[in-house]
């Protein structure tokens, strides 16, 4: 099954939330929760003069449930909203409805300023039921924001036994439905092309390489209910022409 496309979200991401934080109830009702890191909104803001914000900003609700979104534009103008599985209809020049997909995933929504269309905000949307858990994040180059298609996200559970999978789209991102015993991930070397020959991936500040069979990257505590963005922020990549870190990761 394609991983869940997300659209891009890190230009601002890598400070922005601790590990845990809980998605605000708005709307849906009746489901689970939704737990992000710190990939919950980005996008580009303060161009000419224009920023944007968007309230609720770590929306949840469950598969077919809606939202009412609220823009906030300093330096004029209005927006226009953007999703990607959902449906969003604008309700007048900075408000919108969204409805989710009858399916558990991340999905995102995108405000985009009317009078600069490189200026926007994005907040990610988790959608889940009270008998699934999502799991999503973000495959970059190097310490960027240029997005690495076709990695494929291997989760894994104590015993080393692959328990889930995704793969990255066009924008670097990916989401899976997960059982809760998945406690680690790792990358399939063989989708790491034009990588590292060593296959070195970085998660948290810490290097990992996706040939050994153990050395993987840590998931949060992952429960019943929730939709969950990885705490540690994006992975990053190495292309040959770049000098990967080592793989300390392995010895945490």
């Amino acid at each position: 099954m394609r991983a869940p496309s997300l659209k891009p979200l890190l230009l601002a991401l890598p400070t922005l939330l601790l590990a845990g934080l809980i998605f605000a109830g708005c709307g849906g009702g009746g489901g689970g929760t939704a737990t992000t890191g710190n990939n919950n909104g980005g996008g580009n803001n303060g161009g000419g003069g224009i920023t944007i914000s968007i309230s609720p900003q770590a929306p949840r609700t469950v598969p077919g449930g809606q939202i009412f979104f609220q823009a906030t534009v300093i330096g004029g103008g209005g927006v226009t909203w953007a999703d990607d599985y959902g449906t969003i209809t604008a309700q007048g020049s900075t408000t919108a409805k969204y409805t989710a997909p009858q399916q558990n995933l991340l999905d995102v929504v995108t405000a985009t300023a009317t009078n600069d269309a490189t200026v926007s905000k994005s907040v990610v949307v988790g959608v889940v039921d009270a008998t699934h858990i999502v799991v999503g994040g973000f495959v970059y180059q190097t310490a960027s924001t240029t997005p690495e298609p076709g990695i494929v996200v291997q989760l894994f559970d104590s015993t080393g036994k692959q328990v889930a999978s995704a793969t990255s789209a066009a924008d670097g991102s990916w989401s899976t439905v997960t059982p809760a015993s998945a406690v680690s991930f790792s990358l399939q070397p063989a989708s790491l092309i034009n990588m590292q020959a060593n296959a070195i991936f970085q998660y948290n500040n810490l290097g990992y390489t996706a040939l050994s069979a153990t050395c993987h990257a840590p998931l949060p505590h992952l429960s019943i209910g929730q939709a969950v963005v990885l705490p540690g922020g994006p992975i990053y990549v190495f292309p040959d022409a770049t000098v990967p870190p080592p793989p300390d990761g392995c010895t945490q």
